[in-house]
C-alpha cells in the first residue's frame, strides 16, 4: 500500500506543476496565489467541472436567493480553492498512510482458532538474536527464520461418527509415512491425519510412543542416539460413538538434528504443552531457547491503508460538493416558501388595486411594506429589487421580466406574463384575471398543507411500529415469565 500512497501524491504533484502556468495572466492581475488555488484547479474547473457538473445561470438564481451575489469569477474561484483543500486533503492522508506503514511490530502471542474451526497450520516467522554466536552453525547475527506450527482450538465440541475402520486403515497406511520412504524407515514426520475425506463423520485420535520419539502431531520429538528404535503408536478411529484402537509399528532411524532444526523442536515443544490448557485463548510463543533470543515480526495489514484512503477521499468529496448540496437545500425551502406567499400578494396586489393604486404603485407598497420584515419570505426581498430597477430606469416590462427570471417558479411567472400583457395591450381585466388566479393561488396552497401532511404522517409510521413493539414486549414478557 506504501506504493499506492507514493503514486497518489506523484500524480497530484507532477499535475499541478504541469499547470504552474496556466491562467498566468489571471494570476498577476487577480493574484489566486494570494487566494490559496493551485493553478491545476482552475484547469479541472474550467475543462471538467463548469461543463459537466454546473448550470452557471441556475448557480447565479440560486445565489441571489440566498442573498449570495455570484459571477462567473467568484463562481470559479470558490470551485478551484475547493479543488485545492481536496487535493491537500488526499495528500495528508497519503502521508498519513506512508508514515503507518513503515511501524513493523512484533507479537510473540498467537490466538487459538474457535473450536468449530478445528486445528489450524500457521506459519511463523522468527528473527533469531545469534550476536552472542550461541548457533555456531550459523553464521549471521540476526537469523530470519519461518516455520509451521500447529495450533489446536481452544475448545473442541463431541461429534458422534459412522464407522468405517477397514477403509479408514487403508488410508491411514497410504498417508502415514509422509515425506519417508516407508514406515520401515522414519526420519522425518509422519502424517498424522485427523479426518477421512470420503466421510467427514470420521475422527481419527493418536497417541505417540509410550518413548517418547514421536509426537501427538506426527513429529520426531527425540531422535536415537545410539540405533534405530521401533516404536509403537496407537490410532483410535471413531464414528458414531464406536471406537477401534489400531496399532501400527514404525522405525525411527538414528539422525543428528542441525541447531535450526532444534531450535524449531523446542518452539513446537512450547506450542504443544500450551495447546493442551483447553481454556487458554492465546498461544505465547518463547522469546529465548538457550540464550537464543528470538522475536516474531508480524505481517502488515493493509486495511488501515485502504481506510485512509477512502477517508481521504470522502473528505475531499464533502469539501467540494457538500457547500453544494446545502445550498440546494436551502433554495428547495424558499421556493417552498415563496409558493406558500403568493397567495398572499395576489391578495395584497386586489385590494390595493381595488383602492385606486395602478398595478406598479401596488407592486412598491407590498414590496416595501413586507420586505426586511419577514426574513423568511424571501419573494419580497426580489419584488423590493425589481422595484429597485424600475428606480434606476429600467423599464417596468423588463423589471417584471427580470423578477420572474429570480423569481424561478411557475405562479410567479403566470403572475408577471398577467401584468406585463396588461400594460402592453392596455386591457382592463386585470383585476378579474388576478381574482381568479387568487382562487387558483388558494387551492394550489390548501393542495400543498394536505401534501405536508401526509408527509408528516408518513415519518410517523416508524415511531408508532417502535410503540408498538415495546407495548406488546410490556405486555408479552410478564405473561411468559409466568408460564
Amino acid at each position: 500500500m506504501i506504493y499506492v500512497n507514493v503514486c497518489i501524491i506523484s500524480l497530484i504533484v507532477l499535475f499541478n506543476i504541469a499547470l504552474l502556468n496556466y491562467g498566468k495572466k489571471e494570476s498577476e492581475k487577480s493574484g489566486f496565489w494570494k487566494r490559496g488555488i493551485l493553478p491545476g484547479q482552475l484547469f479541472i474547473y474550467d475543462k471538467i467541472v463548469k461543463n459537466s457538473y454546473l448550470s452557471h445561470t441556475k448557480v447565479v438564481q440560486d445565489g441571489r436567493l440566498l442573498g449570495i451575489e455570484t459571477n462567473e469569477e467568484k463562481l470559479r474561484f470558490d470551485y478551484a480553492r475547493r479543488l485545492t483543500l481536496a487535493n491537500l486533503i488526499i495528500v495528508a492522508v497519503c502521508v498519513i498512510g506512508i508514515l503507518v506503514s513503515g511501524t513493523k511490530g512484533e507479537s510473540n502471542i498467537i490466538e487459538k482458532p474457535e473450536y468449530y474451526d478445528g486445528s489450524q497450520n500457521l506459519d511463523i516467522k522468527v528473527d533469531i538474536d545469534n550476536t552472542k554466536g550461541i548457533m555456531s552453525d550459523e553464521e549471521e547475527e540476526i537469523i530470519e527464520d519461518s516455520l509451521t506450527i500447529t495450533v489446536e482450538p481452544a475448545r473442541i465440541s463431541e461429534k458422534e461418527f459412522y464407522k468405517l475402520v477397514d477403509d479408514v486403515v487403508k488410508y491411514i497406511y497410504e498417508e502415514l509415512p509422509g515425506e519417508n520412504q516407508s514406515l520401515d524407515k522414519v526420519e522425518n514426520a509422519l502424517n498424522f491425519v485427523d479426518d477421512y475425506p470420503d466421510n467427514n463423520e470420521v475422527s481419527i485420535v493418536w497417541i505417540p510412543d509410550e518413548e517418547g520419539y514421536i509426537d501427538s502431531k506426527g513429529n520426531i520429538d527425540e531422535t536415537p542416539k545410539d540405533k534405530d528404535v521401533v516404536v509403537q503408536i496407537l490410532a483410535i478411529i471413531s464414528c458414531q460413538g464406536y471406537e477401534t484402537t489400531v496399532p501400527i509399528d514404525v522405525c525411527v532411524i538414528r539422525r543428528d538434528l542441525s541447531s535450526m532444526e532444534m531450535l524449531h523442536e523446542f518452539i513446537n515443544i512450547s506450542v504443544e504443552e500450551q495447546n493442551k490448557d483447553l481454556e487458554s485463548k492465546v498461544i505465547e510463543l518463547p522469546k529465548d531457547i538457550g540464550g537464543v533470543k528470538l522475536s516474531y515480526p508480524m505481517e502488515e495489514d493493509n486495511t488501515t491503508q485502504v481506510y485512509l484512503i477512502l477517508m481521504g477521499v470522502t473528505g475531499a468529496l464533502i469539501v467540494v460538493l457538500g457547500k453544494d448540496y446545502e445550498n440546494r437545500r436551502r433554495v428547495v425551502h424558499i421556493k417552498e416558501r415563496m409558493i406558500k406567499e403568493y397567495s398572499n400578494i395576489v391578495s395584497k396586489l386586489i385590494i390595493l388595486m381595488k383602492s385606486g393604486m395602478s398595478i406598479i404603485n401596488a407592486w412598491k407598497r407590498v414590496s416595501y411594506e413586507n420586505a426586511g420584515y419577514i426574513r423568511e419570505e424571501k419573494i419580497y426581498d426580489l419584488m423590493k429589487l425589481s422595484v429597485r430597477e424600475m428606480e434606476s430606469g429600467v423599464t417596468a416590462y423588463e423589471c417584471f421580466k427580470n423578477f420572474g427570471i429570480r423569481a424561478g417558479s411557475e405562479p410567479y411567472v403566470r403572475l408577471v406574463t398577467y401584468i406585463n400583457q396588461n400594460m402592453s395591450k392596455g386591457t382592463g381585466e386585470i383585476l378579474s384575471i388576478l381574482e381568479m388566479e387568487l382562487v387558483k393561488a388558494c387551492e394550489e396552497r390548501k393542495n400543498m398543507i394536505l401534501r405536508a401532511g401526509e408527509k408528516a404522517s408518513t415519518k410517523m409510521i416508524f415511531p408508532m411500529i417502535m410503540l408498538l413493539i415495546i407495548i406488546m414486549a410490556i405486555t408479552v414478557i410478564p405473561a411468559i415469565i409466568m408460564m
